[in-house]
């Protein structure tokens, strides 16, 4: 671990990361923790055996250190059962899913169709409950209308292709300038194409019943982050910022208290804020900082950030890394 480390260690001295971004991942993901890795390995506690379970798998960025570089068994879960079939695909058929890309074009017209077509699918298995409609309506042909019903590849290939080409990113995103390029998205897929993820697994599972099953097996967390009281994350992002169903209910309490009787120990990446401190108040806590890739390359700055009079794009972190060593 230590080897490690010192391999990541910054040598610019122009930033204020203490290590270098570590990018195993081929798919962006908002949040995910490419430059966080230094700071939470620093953390990570001795003999915790050579399992670990991700109950919140997302992007993937950190869980992939421990398996590919680390050389740990990782065993992933996601509540979100379409990204989980991407992921399937992305470990166990690389090939398939980089032939498939391969017939995409990364432009704007060729963008929408393809989100509509995404989007055609998520109407039909999204909840009952959730009202999300698009302002603009693009006429799909019927055997677009059904092309993601029953095939999963491509259901991974239009999730990665909308997903990677987006602002943000993020699921049914809209089109990014900066990534509607040929040879960025040639980029891209070479990535795809050329993954390797050592002993790593993703399955789709609540985290209730991923932290029971695993109840000896050590855990790297990465909730979704607190949104209220004096949290600065000030609105849910997953899967979609519009439409984020499994950020907005998720529910902080119960992860905690399931967490509480867990025996094989967890180290947890969360925002800071009062409420995250108070509810774990009896574990270690340690406060890192670094910055996030969130939105990296786009030049656009936000609403909010210029309410605040931030006139920049730069997104720092507001962390915490809570530590639970086995019992």
């Amino acid at each position: 671990m230590k080897k490690y480390l010192k391999s990541i260690e910054s040598t610019n001295k122009n930033t204020k990361n203490k290590y270098k971004m570590v990018s195993l991942s081929p798919l962006r993901y908002a949040g995910g923790k490419s430059r966080a890795v230094g700071h939470i390995l620093e953390h990570f506690p001795n003999n915790i055996g050579n399992t670990i379970v991700s109950p919140f798998f997302g992007g993937g960025s950190f869980e992939l250190v421990l398996s590919k570089e680390l050389g740990f068994k990782v065993i992933g879960y996601d509540i979100f059962d379409i990204l989980v079939n991407y992921w399937q695909f992305q470990i166990n058929d690389s090939e398939s899913l980089y032939r498939e890309l391969k017939k995409l074009i990364p432009d704007k017209k060729n963008f929408t169709k393809n989100r509509h077509i995404l989007l055609n699918y998520w109407n039909k298995v999204k909840p009952e409950d959730l009202d999300y409609k698009t302002r603009r309506k693009v006429s799909l042909t019927e055997n677009e209308k059904t092309l993601l019903d029953e095939n999963l590849l491509l259901r991974a290939v239009y999730y990665y292709y909308n997903h990677q080409l987006s602002y943000g990113p993020m699921f049914l995103g809209w089109p990014s300038s900066v990534y509607l390029d040929q040879g960025r998205y040639d980029s891209i897929l070479e990535k795809v194409k050329n993954f390797e993820g050592g002993d790593i697994q993703v399955k789709c599972d609540s985290f209730e019943t991923v932290i029971k099953r695993h109840k000896n097996d050590f855990l790297f967390c990465d909730p979704p982050y607190y949104l209220d009281g004096d949290s600065k994350m000030f609105k849910g992002i997953y899967p979609n910022s519009n439409f984020a169903i499994h950020h907005n209910k998720f529910d902080y309490i119960l992860f905690r208290n399931l967490l509480k009787q867990h025996k094989g120990g967890f180290l947890i990446t969360y925002n800071n804020c009062s409420a995250v401190r108070e509810m774990y108040k009896e574990y270690e806590q340690y406060f890192p900082s670094w910055q996030y890739s969130y939105g990296q390359g786009e030049t656009r700055i936000g609403k909010n950030r210029i309410e605040k009079g931030k006139l920049d794009n730069i997104k720092n972190s507001h962390e915490i890394i809570i530590v639970s060593r086995p019992k």
